[in-house]
């Protein structure tokens, strides 16, 4: 049935394709049959499934969704496009209104548009400029903010300085004799002078001793006792073996790594056992009626004697036993105090039976170890310390316990751990390091958590640094935060010195952390370091410290600045030649610093040259220094320098436009007329004779303002022969009108440090003809002579009055009128 239907179907659609055919309609042909449209349709469809839908027929599927034809869009885009909205107007009639006023109203509108189009520009190059300038104020105020903070901490030298004090020296500046007085303490003056020797030694390459060793003996002969405890403390510090000293150039790293920080924990404990057991021998020999001191020799024998003072027995329970009637735990706490783990394990051993059952085999490790507690023992004695030592009423036996296993980490035990020193040991003996790559146990104390605990937890506040400024110092040196101890320090005026020097024997060591920006402030915390790890700004802390009495002590302040050659700044110059760069240009001692030349044109050595074995790394910072005067407008230094570091183009340039300044000016005595003719004097007696390193147009243009400089000293003094020869010589000026036009082409090639005075020259020997015609006039005896040198006076005046009205230069306005003014006088 289907079929039927479908073979009527295709009958009906042909006898009505006959039917249009017959009427002759444009109506588009049906080619195919619905076979053949089924099979086109298929190809299509396998087309576009394959390679996708195109560009186009997403357009078309987007745009038809909304109602819209693709092609019609096209079209009138197309449209839009051909037409020139902008383009000019077409002029029509004054009587065709309506075009008219459509003109003018496009006319104001595309006005309009231009006006907002310039403004809106104008207001983004505002905007721009603006920024840029802030850009430079905000660099400008960086650098004077670091300058005043700089001032701050130094503090005012009238505050801290007292001229009258005995301790007051005057130092030697280089072997020179000075009549300034120093503004250096005593102590500074002494360490000052062991920095001299230690640089000496350095630049001769012969062998010098540490810093650290040499600050340490002279801190000895300090009168305040506690500067020599810092020093020894820092000293005992750094002594780790040699091949840990460097990890990558780092010091941060170095001293981040677990076989550093053992070994700086190793150190600083054993600072602490020697020190208290030197104080157990003080309180033993202080009170031998109860020490009952005997038997033999030995850390023992003082532990016992030192127990016996502190009658323990009377002052609580205590746990297993008793050693010759003291109890047994807490000689082996002092034992273990003084560092004589041989003595805590003989303390075991005379316990008893039950505790060296229990105990002797971890004390017999530990004293072969020395000291070192195996990770294996400290898992054993903490889990005895949780199940059994915990409930005991011994505390010195929980501190033991706690001390060697690393537990309880929270608990201070205030009856056995009573001062700074005995919770910093007590501490850095429950310290526990791994491997890296491997984490600890939270309830595990590790050395960095210390260090925060010291500096940022209990912090200047709980140790009252203030009024106990040794004690929180020596708590940050014991925990290595060397860079905090010394900003610490640097904060109290009469601890400062000690602050510098100790930075200075760290760096040598290589253990200090520096920071890389000079901006930077004193102490700095990278995000990026473990905390609370900080680096401290060495070449700033030197600055500062120097300021005080860089004016006073100006060799002194450059062998400081010597500590910082292989340091540089963020554009990479040389902070050594930096600082001194800075130093040289606020003391403006430059004879000093670097030199002065002789008569020969020659450099005397000054004393920066000491430091370099070439003198053209001296020369390099009077460039240096030369170059920044010049852009302060400190012409006068930068010639001088420019010339004492063979720079004589750069010399001569700055000369010949200070001389074009003031050449016309009357040379008076203290004037800045007199000073610049005497510079130029003495240049050009020194390059007499001499070849000079500059252009030749640089040369011609100083010998030119020197001669220039003579015809105005000759014009003011009314010689007026003397000045009419040089302007001959110099050839400036035409003599003859036909001479003009040859004068101008050479007006052309002057500089314009001289063509600017021309002008003035010009003036000035119009008035010297006009004296001279006037002379001759009034002699009342002719004779041809007189009249023919009337006659030359009178073209001569022509002639610069032709010149003056044809050059190609915007003279004063009166200039012209005086020339013709002149002129007439010689009519």
């Amino acid at each position: 049935m289907a079929d039927q239907d479908l073979h009527q179907l295709m009958l009906d659609a042909e006898q009505q394709s006959a039917e249009i055919s017959s009427l002759g309609t444009a109506l588009p042909q049906l080619d195919r049959n619905l076979r053949q449209v089924c099979e086109a349709s298929q190809t299509l469809w396998n087309k576009l499934s394959q390679t996708g839908p195109s560009e186009g027929i997403q357009a078309h599927l987007l745009l038809g969704s909304k109602g819209m034809d693709l092609s019609q869009i096209s079209q009138k885009l197309e449209a839009l496009s051909s037409r020139d909205m902008l383009a000019p107007l077409e002029p029509v009639p004054d009587t065709d209104i309506d075009n008219f006023l459509m003109n003018e109203t496009q006319n104001v509108l595309l006005g309009i548009l231009e006006e907002t189009q310039n403004f809106n520009f104008g207001k983004l190059k505002e905007k721009q400029r603006m920024e840029k300038e802030e850009k430079v104020l905000e660099e400008s105020w960086l650098k004077e903010r670091c300058e005043i903070l700089n001032a701050i901490l130094q503090e005012s030298v009238d505050q801290e300085m007292d001229f009258v004090q005995p301790d007051m020296e005057i130092t030697v500046l280089s072997e020179r004799p000075t009549t300034v007085r120093s503004l250096m303490s005593s102590q500074e003056v002494a360490y000052a002078n062991k920095v001299i020797e230690f640089n000496k030694a350095v630049l001769s390459g012969s062998s010098k001793e540490p810093l650290m060793k040499t600050f340490m003996n002279l801190a000895s002969q300090f009168s305040e006792k506690k500067v020599f405890d810092l020093w020894e403390c820092l000293s005992t510090m750094i002594k780790i073996p040699i091949e840990l000293s460097i990890l990558d150039g780092d010091p941060l790293k170095t001293r981040n790594s677990p076989r550093v920080q053992l070994a700086l924990i190793k150190q600083a404990r054993a600072f602490l056992q020697d020190r208290y057991k030197l104080f157990m021998q003080n309180t033993v020999a202080n009170n031998l009626q109860r020490a009952m001191r005997g038997g033999a020799p030995g850390t023992f024998s003082l532990v016992r004697s030192f127990a016996a003072i502190q009658e323990l027995v009377n002052e609580g329970c205590f746990d297993d036993g008793q050693v010759e009637g003291l109890p047994v735990w807490a000689l082996i706490y002092y034992c273990l105090r003084c560092g004589d783990y041989k003595a805590a394990f003989y303390c075991v051993q005379q316990a008893g039976s039950h505790l060296v059952d229990s105990y002797s085999a971890f004390f017999e490790d530990m004293a072969g170890n020395d000291g070192q507690v195996s990770e294996s023992v400290s898992e054993v004695l903490r889990y005895q310390y949780r199940h059994v030592v915990a409930s005991s009423e011994d505390s010195f036996k929980k501190a033991v316990f706690c001390l060697l296993g690393g537990c309880d980490i929270k608990e201070d035990f205030p009856e056995v751990v009573q001062t700074a020193e005995d919770y910093i040991w007590f501490k850095l003996g429950q310290v526990k390091t791994m491997p890296d790559g491997h984490e600890l146990p939270m309830d595990i104390l590790t050395y960095n958590h210390l260090q925060s605990l010291i500096s940022q937890e209990y912090g200047e506040t709980h140790y009252k640094a203030t009024e106990q400024p040794f004690l929180y110092a020596s708590m940050l040196l014991l925990t290595s935060q060397f860079e905090e101890a010394i900003e610490f320090l640097n904060r109290t005026s009469f601890l400062r010195p000690h602050a510098v020097h100790m930075a200075l024997a760290l760096a040598e060591t290589g253990l200090l952390a520096t920071s890389v920006p000079l901006q930077a402030p004193l102490l700095s915390l990278d995000e990026n370091e473990p905390a609370p790890s900080k680096r401290l700004n060495l070449p700033r802390l030197v600055m500062t410290y120097c300021n005080k009495f860089s004016h006073s002590n100006l060799a002194e302040a450059i062998n400081y600045f010597y500590f910082l050659r292989d340091l540089k700044d963020a554009d990479g110059v040389n902070l050594f030649k930096l600082c001194c760069c800075d130093l040289a240009l606020e003391n403006k001692a430059f004879n000093v610093m670097f030199g002065m030349l002789n008569e020969r044109g020659d450099r005397v050595f000054g004393v920066l040259d000491e430091f370099f074995s070439s003198e053209e790394d001296t020369k390099a910072i009077i460039r240096m220094v030369a170059e920044e005067s010049e852009k302060k407008s400190c012409l006068e230094d930068a010639i001088f320098l420019f010339e004492l570091c063979s720079d004589h183009e750069n010399s001569l340039r700055l000369l010949n436009s200070m001389l074009g300044q003031i050449l016309p000016q009357e040379n008076k005595l203290g004037s800045v007329r007199e000073r610049m003719e005497s510079v130029a004097m003495m240049h050009k007696q020194r390059y007499h004779g001499k070849e000079i390193n500059c252009s030749a147009p640089t040369a011609s243009n100083f010998n030119l303002l020197c001669r220039l400089i003579e015809f105005f000293n000759h014009w003011h003094s009314k010689d007026f022969r003397k000045a009419l020869e040089i302007i001959s010589e110099v050839e400036l000026l035409p003599k003859k009108p036909s001479e003009v036009e040859h004068y101008i082409a050479v007006f052309r090639q002057l500089s314009g440090d001289i063509m600017k005075n021309i002008p003035e020259v010009m003036l000035a020997t119009m008035n010297i003809l006009s004296a001279e015609y006037s002379r001759l006039k009034s002699n009342r005896v002719g004779s041809p002579t007189k009249h023919h040198a009337q006659e030359d006076l009178r073209q001569y005046g022509q002639a610069i009055t032709a010149y003056s009205a044809s050059l190609p230069y915007d003279m004063p306005g009166d200039t012209n009128a005086k020339m013709v003014q002149l002129m007439m006088t010689m009519n």
